[in-house]
């Protein structure tokens, strides 16, 4: 169907209303029948039982952010501290849900589901915070500490690799799709509108801001399907939901100061660190950063914060728009979900910013960006 037929679709041929629907219940929280969750499928339940994943829980979802910005979880309604643990299941349940819309057969939704509950399995404490300097220390992102643990190339992931091969679901095909090599799955693993960034997005959206937002699912239906003017309606509010999260929550003065501090921790411990602090969770690393975290709860955090700064931080600017030279009917996605980017200077005085184009080396990563390995 072209783009200029789509324009006289009927109103009743939009997207289903998909909190009336049996499937996905994703409320962002722990389900409560994890065997629902998982869509029935005994490898995804055992995936999420090996330690591996279940260190998942100790690990939050916006590292430093969480702790800055919500001092007090299960306090205020809509303020609740989020894991990988949450985002993963979730991000899981979105990929079944859209093996459903395309009626995937039970060995590719095995593989999908996969790929989709183990893309973060390797992300360290305090997610993003802190990984920059992991990677100058160490050599490795989440992304390489990820596909080794799939692989079972980490004594960490045995367990994970045992369980994959008592299935019959290959690991080298789980790394190839969730890295982006395998571009099966209709661009949802390797371009900008994917499981993971319609997850983690709204997740954050939703915890972050008192208005209404969009339910994930509805995205992954109208992304998928793509019959309708709706349909673009939808994924195109989407991504303006993502340049208020990055412009509101993560770019803001105690976004990049909680990012900021935990790095110069981490780099005041620099010969302490090896690999084994991969894979510690955020109770264990804030243990040894003695005063972290006392600093990121504080009541006066960007006045202290600041005070810590030796010169200027540098961050990259992110800000996302809708192109609408891609068209959404014809998958141009990557033409039409764009982001410019640019180096930015947080200075010593608060809300004193100086904006630069041709960014040098970045402090802050993409939260919600699949890279291609």
């Amino acid at each position: 169907m072209k783009t200029n037929e789509l324009a006289n679709v009927q109103s009743a041929h939009e997207a289903r209303k998909i909190l009336d629907m049996p499937a996905p219940a994703h409320q962002f929280l722990e389900p409560e029948n994890l065997n629902l969750a998982c869509g029935g499928m005994p490898v995804l339940v055992d995936l999420i039982a090996t330690p591996a994943f279940q260190r998942l829980r100790g690990v939050h979802f916006l590292g430093a952010i969480d702790y800055s910005a919500v001092p007090y979880p299960n306090g205020k309604s809509g303020w609740i501290r989020h894991t990988r643990y949450h985002h993963s299941i979730g991000v899981m349940q979105l990929a079944l849900y859209y093996a459903e819309l395309r009626e995937i057969d039970t060995r590719q939704r095995a593989v999908l589901g996969a790929a989709a509950l183990l893309h973060d399995i390797g992300h360290p404490p305090l997610s993003h915070s802190i990984e920059p300097v992991f990677k100058q220390i160490l050599d490795i992102d989440h992304h390489r500490a990820s596909i080794d643990i799939i692989r079972g190339e980490h004594p960490f992931g045995a367990q994970v690799l045992e369980t994959l091969h008592n299935y019959g679901v290959d690991a080298n095909e789980v790394v190839a799709i969730l890295s982006g090599q395998d571009a099966q799955f209709e661009g949802f693993f390797s371009g900008p509108i994917n499981f993971d960034t319609i997850e983690g997005i709204l997740r954050t959206y939703r915890y972050s801001n008192d208005s209404e937002t969009l339910h994930p699912a509805m995205v992954i239906e109208a992304a998928t399907l793509r019959h309708t003017t709706r349909h673009q309606e939808i994924v195109d509010e989407f991504w303006t939901h993502k340049q208020w999260v990055y412009e509101h929550l993560i770019h803001s003065e105690k976004g990049i100061l909680s990012d900021h501090v935990c790095m110069v921790y981490l780099q005041d411990r620099i010969e302490q660190i090896d690999n084994t602090w991969l894979f510690i969770d955020d109770k264990e690393l804030l243990h040894r950063l003695e005063g972290l975290k006392e600093l990121l709860l504080s009541d006066s955090f960007e006045s202290r914060a600041l005070q810590r700064i030796e010169g200027t931080v540098h961050f990259t600017k992110r800000d996302y728009f809708v192109d609408e030279r891609g068209d959404f009917f014809a998958r141009e996605d990557t033409l039409r979900y764009q982001n410019t980017r640019s180096t930015t200077a947080l200075s010593r005085e608060p809300s004193d910013y100086d904006h630069f184009e041709n960014p040098g080396e970045e402090t802050q990563q993409d939260l919600f960006h699949v890279h291609r390995v």
